[in-house]
């Protein structure tokens, strides 16, 4: 294919993306063979060696040195188009570290807000102060698990954004169909246990073991479904217990997610 004089190019150099070059100006910039590059009518970022209408300057390029003895280089970047060169503002893999804030909301909402059930029911109807009280404690748990809500929803927005082009689902599909009564009870498996399942298969190209467990999509799904539902309130003690395996499974899986992202960019 023959390359037009005028088109411009873009690299990636540990994480960073660099350009617009013209392919005369790459060669300038000192770039390999291997170095992953992206053009006007390119869907990922490949290996400037791979790209036809490059060929003329890899043949001015040394020829790369075979590998070290030890893990070969991950293919991470080339598998999902170079994610941490394409989105800037995920140049640092560990935005998911705010994870605690989102766990300390959601414990002190629940034991607040279950607070809050105990003095209105406990009552039994007959004291109006204590199911007053109930009602603004309640009232108060709200102050700490919308924030919660909010933050799981950006986290499920930007794990869903780490996987494009290639992901299944869009990122605003991901949150907005959450909000689908009833189907989100279903949909809530996608969020989760769907995204562990693409993320393994699109960084199954490392030997750095980044694979997150599918038991934690399934884990974090699961509570929140008997909680939704209902059913984590068919038994006496059940709910709070429910609430405490989401919040486990929901925190190990966002931890687990930023030291696979941890590992991934340092094998880059």
């Amino acid at each position: 294919m023959e390359e037009r004089k005028d088109k411009k190019w873009y690299y990636g150099d540990r994480g960073h993306q660099k350009g617009p070059f013209t392919a005369d100006e790459l060669v300038l910039e000192g770039i390999g063979r291997k170095t992953a590059v992206w053009g006007p009518g390119m869907r990922n970022w490949i290996p400037v060696e791979d790209v036809s209408e490059l060929s003329h300057i890899v043949e001015q390029m040394p020829p790369t040195p075979p590998p070290m003895a030890g893990p070969e280089p991950s293919q991470w970047g080339t598998a999902i188009g170079n994610i941490f060169a394409q989105f800037p503002k995920l140049r640092n893999p560990t935005f998911f570290k705010s994870i605690w804030i989102a766990v300390a909301l959601f414990v002190v909402g629940t034991i607040v807000g279950r607070v809050g059930v105990y003095l209105f029911y406990g009552s039994g109807g007959y004291d109006e102060e204590l199911m007053i009280a109930g009602g603004i404690v309640s009232g108060v748990a709200l102050l700490f698990t919308i924030p919660f809500s909010i933050m799981a929803l950006i986290y499920i927005h930007r794990q869903w954004k780490l996987l494009q082009p290639e992901g299944t689902i869009s990122p605003g599909a991901a949150v907005g169909l959450l909000f689908v009564p009833f189907f989100n009870l279903y949909w809530m498996f996608v969020v989760w246990h769907r995204y562990a399942r693409e993320f393994n298969l699109l960084a199954d190209n490392t030997r750095q073991d980044p694979s997150i467990r599918l038991s934690l999509g399934l884990s974090t799904c699961v509570p929140l479904f008997l909680l939704l539902s209902s059913l984590g309130s068919a038994v006496p003690g059940l709910a709070e217990l429910t609430a405490i395996a989401f919040i486990v499974a929901f925190a190990w899986f966002y931890y687990s997610l930023d030291r696979k992202l941890r590992k991934l960019r340092e094998v880059q």
